[in-house]
């Protein structure tokens, strides 16, 4: 995650984070909190687009989401040759999703565990 640092109208957003950090990357993961909630946010620089996995999916969500990409996309335009804030954006549908109000912080790492394997993922797996 490169040395992050994110608070919602923050100037500081992004440390570290250049154009050798990135040169070999394929994703960026962003663990965002929004009202006590855990979401996912990835950067896919090979399908240039963005993801949200949501483990109690809300299009309020997106929302808080589409702010950190301004964010990030505005404190590290250097670093890209490309407009990463306009790449599509999507909410990853059939994960799996929390039973409960509390677990979504476990689902975060979870799907980012899962992101980074090798092989295939299958979201047909139940996390219990």
């Amino acid at each position: 995650m490169y040395g992050m640092h994110m608070t919602y109208g923050s100037k500081l957003y992004v440390k570290h984070i250049t154009k050798e950090a990135v040169k070999d990357v394929k994703i960026i993961f962003f663990p965002i909190i929004h009202n006590q909630h855990w979401i996912l946010l990835v950067l896919d620089l090979k399908l240039r687009k963005w993801r949200i996995y949501d483990s109690l999916p809300n299009q309020m969500h997106k929302a808080g989401a589409t702010e950190v990409i301004n964010m990030f996309a505005r404190d590290a335009a250097d670093v890209f040759t490309t407009k990463i804030h306009k790449w599509f954006i999507s909410i990853t549908k059939h994960v799996p999703s929390q039973r409960n109000s509390f677990d979504c912080g476990m689902f975060v790492c979870k799907y980012m565990e899962t992101l980074v394997q090798i092989e295939k993922v299958d979201w047909s797996a139940h996390m219990d």
